[in-house]
């Protein structure tokens, strides 16, 4: 029965442990097929005064570093182009991971083609690269090469190249690439491509193999000062990231949208925490298990000796036997892992590539086998192995008193392991419901976001709010370019009566009776409204932004603002602060505004009914007004939901294997209760007959068990709040770790503990003294 058990809880952990280790390989092999990915940078801008860091530069930088500078052997520049209208002959779709780049985009990154030439695919202008998927989407089975695409219904494009799925992730989401050539000017933006300070343009950089990113950053200040003035070159600075970095160290940037989702190091370390936590329970059980086979096994010891066997014999008789059973769970572990890999993935939403990443360290995983396998077996053999004949044949007792024997050390590292877990476990747990149940600043729940191309809605917005408002299932309509996720440029601002002082502020583009729809929180002033003309030049500034201008919120309103230079106006409204970004953010100043551009995104708020009779009532409004347009919308709630996944995904991870690792100390401790009893069956039985009641002989035997969860719980409170302090250190809105944690944490362990102490003690404790006494 323990061989059984000590199998089982060996597959479990090595499975544990290898599915946590897919997963942090997935996260750090980002970026990792671009060629000569030491060279490659992405340029990030910072803001001196705030130390605030961006994602994106201005349009001529890049073509600038690259001229002046001979370190510089290509740069490329990005320009994502968000909810795209495709047309092909007479189907229409929307599009959201689509950019505009410069032909050096395959210089710079080596995404694989299936088809093309990266050498020419982005030569010419109206050229677009798209994905296998778009191709099958669009297409079929027909070859895409040389067949058009039309763009937002007026730019005509030819296929060139078709990109081929990169053997690992990428921090760029992207299924379409068109040539830079093509990029023009949205409608109503008052720049140029020639505009310095227009910083929308992801810009990345590849430098000769003998340049370092040290050197190279110090010429920034110089490169600012020759291009945009002293003043500029004071007032903001640049600096090289490395690309393998992106993925995993970007949570001090603001990104610009198209990326994928940020990774998070501090979640790697945690997780890498939990695995090999796991893998020290797993040889702790295995030696404990073990041992306590051979404890049953000290007669056949005797025997073997007796006859003749040397005590090397015995040790490797037993080291052997360890192998084989490292071997068959490192084997049962692997095939569970291979099967898990496609649900997993798919719950995950990650490609874990679990197959490629074996294939690619089998020799760690052998190597991990053999060290389980001797460290393992090496206790329990040692011990078999040093019992003289005389001593095993005459049933001799192990002393099982000294609190600092190895055995009472590895099940006292158990519980600091399984301890820290669960104190681990329930703060995540703690902070994703506080992230789930946090007020925002606006109403999230029965809001419909449907995507719209920008020119179309601007031209027929007024009827289509006016059909929607007649619909019975819908409160109110308003429009924006915004989906509360962060991915909000900012721009300077000054107020009319002290232009010598500037600031910068984000932007929240926004229509009439958009705090009304969104359930904003005007403190101050009023919403947005046709019934006011000149609110096409009015602004809604946050609490935020009126500490940040000096004011207090009764004298902003009439306040002239002066917004990017050129946009003048009064503002009109203050609202209360709200989370226009990711709880990891803070809340920053925010203007909102009726924007000069286009805007691609309808806003309905819809009464609590039946979704399904709603989504069905909209569609019908939506064909009658655009029969030729994809009815594409998105519950609101839904899309904050998805922002948070990478922290649902770790929140999942760590709840899931502190169950296991629970599970794991259970095991290990009944091994050692185990052992120690059948160590001291004589005992039991004499202090039976000497008048010992139950109770005091399961004291007796549990005492040592329980103080060593005291133990533990005092070694592990420390180092686990050290470990969650770092992580909730992501996030701006986060719990603080209370007493309840690290009460409920001992609570646990001690309840999932006594149940297990408890059945064998009182077996013991129960059993028939005489039994216990009589030779053998």
């Amino acid at each position: 029965m323990f061989t059984l058990i000590n199998c089982i809880g060996l597959t479990a952990s090595l499975t544990s442990f290898l599915l946590i280790l897919s997963y942090i390989q997935y996260e750090i092999s980002y970026d990792d097929f671009i060629k000569d990915k030491e060279d490659v940078y992405r340029i990030n801008l910072v803001r001196n005064a705030t130390g605030q860091k961006a994602s994106a530069i201005g349009p001529p930088m890049g073509p600038a570093l690259e001229n002046d500078f001979s370190e510089v052997e290509a740069t490329v520049r990005l320009r994502h182009a968000n909810s795209v209208l495709v047309q092909i002959e007479e189907e229409e779709f929307y599009e959201n991971q689509v950019f505009y780049v410069d032909s050096s985009f395959f210089d710079v990154f080596s995404f694989p083609l299936s088809k093309g030439n990266p050498d020419k695919v982005l030569s010419e202008k109206n050229s677009v690269v798209i994905s296998e998927k778009l191709a099958q989407k669009y297409f079929g089975d027909k070859d895409p090469i040389g067949q058009f695409i039309t763009l937002e219904n007026d730019l005509l494009l030819k296929i060139t190249g078709v990109l081929d799925t990169p053997p690992s992730p990428s921090h760029l989401d992207l299924a379409m690439l068109i040539s830079f050539q093509s990029f023009e000017v949205p409608f109503g933006y008052p720049v140029t491509l020639e505009t310095w300070g227009w910083t929308s343009f992801p810009t990345y950089v590849k430098l000769q193999d003998n340049s370092t990113a040290e050197a190279f950053n110090a010429k920034f200040d110089g490169f600012i000062t020759k291009y945009m003035g002293e003043d500029a070159a004071k007032a903001i600075g640049m600096e090289l990231q490395p690309v393998s970095d992106i993925h995993l160290h970007s949570q001090d940037i603001s990104e610009r949208d198209g990326t994928a989702q940020k990774g998070d190091i501090t979640t790697v370390y945690v997780l890498l925490a939990v695995a090999v936590l796991i893998l020290i329970l797993a040889i702790f059980n295995f030696t404990n298990l073990s041992t306590m086979v051979s404890l049953k096994r000290i007669k056949e010891v005797g025997v073997r000796k007796a006859l003749g066997a040397e005590k090397k014999a015995v040790f490797w008789q037993y080291s052997i036997e360890s192998f084989l059973i490292a071997m068959a769970s490192m084997s049962s572990a692997l095939i569970v892992v291979f099967l898990a890999n496609e649900p997993l993935s798919n719950f995950l939403g990650l490609p874990l590539l679990i197959e490629s990443y074996f294939v690619q360290y089998w020799p760690l995983i052998l190597g991990l086998t053999l060290i389980i396998g001797f460290f393992g077996g090496a206790y329990s053999s040692m011990k078999l192995a040093n019992f003289t004949p005389i001593k095993a044949l005459g049933n001799a007792e192990i002393n099982q008193n000294n609190f600092f024997s190895v055995k009472t050390l590895l099940v006292g590292l158990q519980f600091f392991i399984t301890i820290a877990l669960i104190i681990g476990s329930l703060v995540i747990n703690s902070q994703m419901g506080y992230l789930q149940e946090k007020e925002l600043g606006f109403e999230q729940e029965n809001v419909l976001s449907i995507q719209m191309n920008g020119q179309l809605l601007t031209e027929k917005y007024a009827l289509t709010k006016e059909v929607f408002l007649k619909n019975e299932y819908v409160n109110n309509v308003t429009s924006s370019g915004e989906m509360f996720d962060g991915n909000n440029g900012s721009v300077p601002l000054v107020s009319r009566e002290n232009q010598e002082e500037r600031f910068r502020i984000n932007l929240f583009s926004a229509n009439h009776d958009f705090a009304k729809t969104l359930g904003l929180d005007i403190l101050e002033g009023r919403d947005f409204s046709d019934q006011y003309a000149n609110d096409s030049t009015g602004y809604i500034l946050n609490e935020q932004a009126i500490e940040m201008l000096g004011w207090n919120q009764e004298e902003a309103i009439g306040k002239e603002l002066i917004l990017n230079d050129v946009w003048p106006g009064e503002v009109i409204g203050v609202v209360k602060d709200f989370n226009y970004a990711s709880l990891h953010e803070n809340v920053g100043p925010i203007i909102l505004f009726i924007p000069r551009t286009h805007v691609d995104r309808i806003y309905i708020k819809t009464k609590d009914a039946d979704q399904k009779a709603i989504i069905s009532s909209l569609k019908a409004d939506w064909q009658s007004l655009h029969p030729n347009l994809p009815f594409d919308y998105t519950f609101l709630s839904s899309h904050l939901d998805a922002m948070y996944g990478n922290d649902r995904v770790f929140s999942f991870l760590v709840y899931v294997f502190s169950i296991i690792a629970i599970i794991l100390s259970c095991m290990g401790l009944y091994a050692a209760v185990a052992y120690s009893i059948d160590a001291r069956i004589k005992e039991i039985g004499i202090r039976k007959i000497l008048g010992a009641s139950v109770a005091q002989i399961s004291l007796i035997l549990t005492k040592r068990f329980l103080l060593l969860i005291l133990v533990a719980a005092i070694l592990a409170i420390p180092i686990t709040t050290i470990f969650m302090q770092d992580w909730l250190d992501n996030f701006a809105y986060r719990i603080d770790i209370e007493p309840i944690h690290y009460i409920l944490g001992g609570l646990i362990t001690l309840i999932v503990t006594g149940l297990t102490l408890l059945y064998r003690t009182l077996k013991a404790a129960n059993s028939n003294p005489v039994s216990s006494l009589r030779s053998e």
